[in-house]
């Protein structure tokens, strides 16, 4: 691996990505240069230690940083989210890290991000955390399920040509009881070794080389007639690097991860270092929205993320301007901001506020007008999303130079 230090070409890489973001942000009308900032309203240790691991990855190139986005339709996409992760990968050449976890999305034939590949075959089940059906749920929110002894899953974790996502250990996280079905890895003659984690949930294969390619087999279990639930595969390797995670369900709002009962071990199981959390556009669309126990979630799954690591730094962004029904401006984000605003204060989390950074309230209306916005006056266009994914990564490495030059609390 290279060390952007020792690199010439890379340094200069990467300050011209810098440059370049930095120019086109400032020439940016749709995003407020002033105001794209993270805000750390009370306690800022969580995100000092964070910024010491980023350090000490940078000097002395080893190790790896966990960065989990958690969120609903804007990060199933996987747009925004991915943008950042292209964006770290590029402000630190040599730094590849690992894809990290993912789920398969079009197995459970909803949208699936355009930037890792999945096919499959047999017939699967599904159960989202939007559902009031009772199901085990984990940390990606979403599950699928079979019973079809003729089932398998590929995933190739970077479709794209440069994306070098290669891996040379897996993890399927499912139900742990030998007594169902079982999965069998396609690749037998490269696997090590396996180990079952009944803690957190899951089986990991190491493979002696590395792939850039997974495929599993469902076959019967020691007791016919059971079913095989899978939550989620986390790709790892050894390489330095700031792994990416974005885990999101179309609809979901901050009671809908508050369903899912696996969520501590397997959040545990990744080790974050920084949670993301988008979740608030679907809570104050709901005619029964309540500022009150907006907060009283947001504080349920802070706690949840202390429970999997006390020292993981917490990030909430706001919701995003919106209207109902393409007719009248949403009123209750000013209120969900703020309530993002004082639980950030309790935890000692940090807050970046999309809704005045893009503009306040009936600004989507100029986004679409612009062709940033769709015109469901809620969600974004992919160009949308890139400006968006930009602007957090501005405000993400400001922040991290703000606590460098020591003037961050």
């Amino acid at each position: 691996m290279k060390r952007w230090w020792r690199n010439p070409q890379s340094l200069c890489l990467a300050i011209f990505w810098s440059f370049f973001s930095l120019v086109a942000q400032a020439q940016d009308p749709f995003i407020s240069k002033e105001l794209n900032r993270i805000v750390i309203p009370g306690d800022s240790s969580a995100f000092r230690r964070l910024f010491h691991k980023m350090d000490s990855l940078v000097r002395f190139g080893k190790g790896q940083i966990n960065i989990v986005h958690i969120g609903g339709s804007h990060v199933q996409a996987d747009i925004y989210s991915h943008r950042i992760r292209q964006r770290l990968r590029s402000y630190f050449p040599g730094f590849e890290g690992a894809r990290g976890f993912v789920f398969p999305y079009a197995v459970a034939g909803t949208n699936n991000p355009s930037n890792y590949k999945v096919e499959y075959g047999g017939r699967w089940t599904t159960c989202r955390n939007v559902s009031a059906t009772p199901c085990p749920l984990g940390l990606s929110g979403i599950s699928i399920t079979t019973r079809d002894t003729s089932a398998w899953i590929r995933i190739i974790p970077g479709s794209e040509p440069t994306a070098g996502y290669r891996f040379n250990r897996v993890r399927l996280f499912h139900p742990v009881d030998t007594s169902v079905m079982q999965i069998d890895v396609g690749v037998p003659e490269v696997i090590d070794f396996e180990w079952i984690n009944p803690e957190l949930g899951f089986t990991e294969y190491h493979i002696r080389k590395h792939l850039d390619t997974l495929i599993f087999y469902v076959s019967p279990g020691p007791r016919c007639g059971h079913s095989f639930t899978l939550f989620g595969v986390q790709f790892l390797n050894e390489d330095p690097g700031i792994v990416y995670h974005s885990l999101g369900v179309n609809g979901a709002a901050t009671s809908s991860f508050l369903r899912c009962g696996l969520f501590v071990p397997h959040l545990k199981a990744v080790k974050p270092d920084l949670v993301i959390f988008s979740l608030g556009v679907n809570d104050a669309h709901g005619p029964s929205f309540s500022k009150e126990t907006f907060k009283e979630n947001y504080r349920q799954l802070v706690s949840w993320v202390r429970q999997a690591q006390k020292d993981a730094a917490v990030l909430f962004i706001t919701n995003n301007d919106t209207y109902l029904r393409r007719r009248y401006p949403n009123e209750r984000h000013p209120e969900a901001r703020d309530g993002m605003m004082e639980v950030a204060q309790e935890c000692g989390g940090g807050v970046w506020n999309l809704y005045d950074i893009m503009g306040g309230r009936g600004s989507i209306v100029r986004w679409h007008a612009a062709g940033l916005a769709q015109s469901d006056l809620v969600h974004f266009t992919r160009e949308g999303y890139t400006r968006i994914g930009d602007a957090l990564f501005e405000a993400f490495i400001h922040l991290w130079s703000t606590f460098n030059r020591g003037s961050a609390r």
